[in-house]
């Protein structure tokens, strides 16, 4: 398989779309040049029992031979067929889309969880620029002990605190 990415820095094109009170945006990222596979990151906020929203990523293969859809949510399974400069350019995509989203729906709280466990602290790097990402649209960003090896990261909107604390 010969991974080829497609996302430009400069301009990202994707699909925002609203499904109830789910939000989703899809963004093309590349394809395989040997095999009929396209590549998209999906990144969603959506309604989590207890939790105002879940802030979620993956990266969606698309197998046109067999017209099927495989999610990787593990950083470590997304290595084994992307190169690093890719990752890199990806990731880039992530956090400009993900703060596309918080500023478009600006949910209140929202929360993180990473998806691999015992992650090591290369692999939490990712999560923790996402948290950057989120402390630069106005979340006050909290992380918390590892439950069951995953991490967590609580994020709440300052607006929305400072208003709390005079109710």
């Amino acid at each position: 398989m010969a991974f080829v990415c497609d996302v430009a820095e400069d301009v990202i094109q994707g699909h925002f779309q609203r499904h109830g009170s789910a939000y989703v945006v899809v963004v093309p990222i590349g394809y395989d040049d040997e095999e009929d596979k396209s590549y998209t990151l999906l990144v969603t906020l959506d309604i989590l029992p207890g939790v105002e929203y879940e802030f979620t990523y993956c990266i969606v293969e698309h197998d046109g031979a067999t017209n099927s859809e495989y999610c990787y949510w593990s950083g470590a399974d997304v290595a084994k067929f992307i190169g690093k400069e890719d990752r890199a350019t990806i990731l880039g995509c992530l956090a400009s889309v993900t703060a596309h989203l918080l500023r478009a729906v600006r949910p209140r709280h929202v929360t993180m969880c990473s998806w691999d466990v015992n992650l090591p602290e290369k692999a939490k790097r990712k999560h923790f620029l996402i948290a950057r990402v989120f402390e630069a649209c106005g979340y006050e960003v909290h992380t918390f002990d590892e439950y069951h090896g995953q991490s967590v990261w609580c994020m709440e909107l300052r607006e929305h605190r400072e208003v709390d604390k005079l109710k």
